[in-house]
């Protein structure tokens, strides 16, 4: 199942009932417990997109874990390979989105 961490407090706070229809009836038993390491991770992960280059990269999904030696990444899913289907929902998304994509330019740090 997946679960939403507050990294502040490395806490396990809610399963994701949003992301899949699985994880809406799922049963929590480790909401509460702590994981630590939690905020290094999201830290690490934001430093790792901020020193990107690539301007079209908006989104990242970092997959990890947490070991004695601290966070692993083993995977970035880049969210630009869900657009085309969203994408076709309309033209006229398709057009709005290829006009944000033209003004967006290289996310700032501070956001």
């Amino acid at each position: 199942g997946g679960y939403l961490v507050d990294v502040e407090t490395e806490t396990i706070v809610a399963p994701t009932a949003w992301y899949a229809p699985y994880f809406a009836s799922m049963q929590a038993p480790l909401v509460g417990q702590r994981v630590p390491g939690a905020r290094e991770a999201c830290l690490k992960a934001m430093a790792a997109h901020d020193a990107s280059e690539l301007e079209w990269l908006t989104c990242v999904g970092w997959d990890a874990m947490i070991t004695d030696e601290g966070p692993t990444f083993f995977e970035g899913n880049v969210a630009a390979y869900r657009t085309p289907r969203r994408m076709a929902l309309s033209l006229s998304l398709a057009d709005g989105f290829r006009s944000w994509m033209a003004t967006r330019g290289k996310r700032s740090a501070a956001a």
